[in-house]
């Protein structure tokens, strides 16, 4: 009985251990996430395209006059970029910088994003 016993906290310590070396956040560093550093909530298109150049990738799901998103790719890496229209933080106001992603997201920032619900998990696994 002392040897199953062994094996088996032997077994839960791995995956503990696993667990957490899977989930634990990791530093990203390069030329490309120091540029995704640089690009802020409500830049102009024109500054983020300074500091990223031309995207690869456009989308309009909202049509030409809705918010739109662009895509960077460098490597296995990319960087999203969703424009909206401000009228609240600018002056003039205009087209700005909503929201911003930079994947391969790691399995924490996955976590964070989509808590505990496995079907929003799936709908994104090729």
């Amino acid at each position: 009985m002392t040897r199953k016993r062994l094996l088996i906290a032997l077994g839960v310590a791995l995956v503990t251990v696993g667990a957490v070396w899977w989930l634990a956040p990791r530093e990203r560093r390069g030329p490309f996430w120091d540029k995704y550093q640089r690009v802020q909530p409500g830049m102009t298109e024109d500054e983020v395209g300074a500091i990223l150049g031309p995207p690869t990738y456009e989308e309009y799901p909202g049509g030409s006059l809705g918010p739109h998103i662009c895509d960077w790719d460098e490597e296995q890496q990319m960087i999203c970029v969703s424009f909206d229209y401000d009228t609240t933080g600018r002056d003039p106001p205009g087209w700005g910088v909503a929201k911003k992603r930079f994947l391969p997201e790691t399995a924490w920032e996955k976590l964070r994003r989509h808590g505990t619900d496995m079907r929003s998990w799936k709908r994104e696994w090729p």
